[in-house]
This record gives structure tokens, C-alpha cells and sequence, in this order.
């Protein structure tokens, strides 16, 4: 199986007493009738209430002969963390230790990098 092709999501749910009473009263304030149609209503609306602590602030986008590039999803901007001889430096917070640049450092394909500069006398974290 490739990697688009996705498998569907199978819940199987069993309530009883109270949490069946819950379910079915949630079911007629919705003015729903099927009992799937109430868990996707019911996911939809806690994606939209709860997004931002469900998707990452920070998002690794590329590592390019400047340094790291990372979407910062609050702002909403993509930061450029430069990777020098002379160290690290945020483009967006001027500074070496902001939460770009510890994000940055703990890629691993960045990791990788700053092991191999170190070698050739970087000074690098």
C-alpha cells in the first residue's frame, strides 16, 4: 500500500448508563440521527475549539546552505535560523537561544550538520 492511500478509522464505541444517557441526549440537541454523524460533529467542533494546542506551533521547513528554515505558525512567519562558522542566530528573535533556534538544533538531519561542522572547527552548540 503506498503512502497516499489511507485507511479508514474504525471506532467501535459501547456506552452505557450515563455516558449512553450523554451520548443520546448530545444526539437530539445536534438533531442528528446517525450515532457516526455525532463523533465527526463532535471532533469537528473540538478541532475547532482546541486547533491551536493540537497542531505544532513550530514546523521544520528546510535546511539550506544559510542555516534552517522553520514556520512559526503564532506569528505566522518562516524564520530563517542562521548556521555559521561563528554560531547560531534567530533572523526574526536576534539571538542565539529563542525557541527557534532550540527547535532548530534538535532536527535531526541539523544535528547531523552541526556534528560534521564541529569536526571542521566550527563553533557551533
Amino acid at each position: 500500500m503506498s503512502e497516499k492511500e489511507e485507511q479508514p478509522l474504525k471506532i467501535y464505541l459501547r456506552l452505557s448508563g450515563e455516558g449512553a444517557d450523554r451520548f443520546q441526549r448530545i444526539k437530539e440537541a445536534m438533531g442528528l440521527k446517525n450515532d457516526t454523524e455525532v463523533i465527526r460533529s463532535l471532533i469537528t467542533w473540538y478541532w475547532k475549539t482546541h486547533e491551536d494546542e493540537l497542531v505544532p506551533q513550530l514546523h521544520y521547513v528546510n535546511a539550506d546552505e544559510e542555516g534552517v528554515k522553520i514556520l512559526d505558525r503564532k506569528i505566522p512567519e518562516v524564520v530563517q535560523v542562521h548556521i555559521t562558522r561563528k554560531g547560531v542566530k534567530c533572523s526574526y528573535c536576534k539571538t542565539n537561544n529563542c525557541r527557534h533556534v532550540k527547535y532548530a538544533l534538535n532536527q535531526p538531519d541539523v544535528q547531523k550538520t552541526i556534528t560534521k561542522k564541529r569536526k571542521e572547527g566550527w563553533n557551533l552548540p
